[in-house]
């Protein structure tokens, strides 16, 4: 029974070096690949909430496959340029806003290089043309006129 009881124990310490040799195998795969090594991988950017004003063009530019394809671009007046993704509302056509000057509210990502600023827009919230944008809306009624009266009759 005792011998049993050995047996039993030498192959349960057996079992549990057995998978920490195979563990450390498989983590150290892990960082490889065909031998070489990779990097690890990066942490998701953020997306940030973006407004950025400038000129709406329509671009023909060739994608990575040499494909010619129509894109647009807004250039800001500091002569950056942000390739417009487009509208999620089908109602907005960004063919409507070429040649305007625009405000554009969406997510994106702001990046600071020794090339200068490079901005990425991947959603589009709103567009607006600038002179609808800076129009002031209507103030609303100050709601303390009917305070001041009440004050002036208790006088």
């Amino acid at each position: 029974m005792q011998r049993k009881v050995m047996l039993l124990a030498a192959m349960g310490i057996l079992a549990i070096a057995t998978s920490a040799v195979m563990a450390e195998k498989v983590e150290g795969k892990a960082g490889k690949t065909n031998g070489a090594k990779t990097e690890k991988a990066k942490p998701a950017a953020t997306l940030q909430d973006l407004t950025l004003t400038g000129t709406v063009s329509k671009v023909e530019k060739a994608n990575k496959k040499g494909e010619k394809m129509t894109v647009f671009v807004l250039k800001d007046d500091a002569g950056v340029e942000v390739i417009l993704p487009k509208p999620e509302q089908a109602s907005v056509k960004l063919e409507d806003f070429v040649g305007a000057k625009v405000t554009v509210v969406g997510k994106g990502m702001k990046h600071e290089s020794k090339e200068g600023i490079k901005i990425r827009l991947s959603k589009i919230d709103s567009i607006q043309k600038a002179d609808e944008a800076a129009a002031p809306a209507a103030a609303p009624a100050p709601a303390a006129a009917p305070a001041a009266k009440a004050a002036e009759k208790a006088l």
